[in-house]
């Protein structure tokens, strides 16, 4: 799995942490997979390679905020190419891939280039979830329903807030097999 997070300047450093949170408590509900990150706002950036439920977790407890616009086409890309295409990123030969993108707007660098990478990633095997967090205009969620795999009834959550995100994932059930991380981590959120 690889979250493609937004955290463009239109969510906010308070939203922002509750999202990493968000998806740190679904690491923890979730089967064992390896899990990967990008993050985009002006610009994409690989925040790590695939890893186990645990060092995600960790990582994702100090991913800085930077703000900035939404180019969504870059991260999908950046997604594709070295994640899910790329020996190196450490993704697995066999099993599942997929993706899920974190996102509060539409694209607005490149916005012609969205839907073609979400395509190629699409293209290259991928199955791609959108969780659409917040308020958007028609065209923002058109938007959202061209990134997500078919049938987009099964790819495409949408939630008011970050706080409704959070109280969404607090309704999955536990793993049955809670993470076991060679050190203790606690979660400071």
């Amino acid at each position: 799995m690889a979250y493609i997070i937004d955290d463009s300047g239109s969510i906010g450093n308070y939203s922002f942490q509750r999202g990493l949170r968000a998806l740190r408590m679904m690491i923890d509900r979730a089967d064992r997979t390896d899990y990967a990150a990008v993050k985009f706002s002006t610009n994409a950036n690989l925040l790590f390679h695939f890893v186990c439920g645990c060092q995600a977790r960790l990582n994702l407890m100090s991913v800085p905020y930077t703000a900035g616009a939404t180019n969504t086409q870059a991260a999908l890309r950046l997604a594709r190419t070295q994640l899910f295409l790329n020996p190196i990123s450490r993704i697995k030969r066999r099993g599942g891939r997929a993706a899920l993108v974190m996102t509060d707007g539409k694209s607005n660098i490149n916005k012609s280039q969205t839907i073609p990478q979400a395509n190629l990633l699409k293209a290259a095997g991928v199955e791609v979830f959108v969780l659409a967090v917040g308020n958007y205009n028609p065209a923002g969620i058109q938007e959202m329903i061209g990134i997500c795999s078919v049938p987009y009834e099964d790819h495409l959550f949408r939630v008011d807030d970050f706080k409704s995100l959070l109280d969404v994932v607090n309704l999955i059930p536990p793993n049955s097999k809670p993470l076991q991380c060679k050190k203790a981590i606690a979660d400071p959120s």
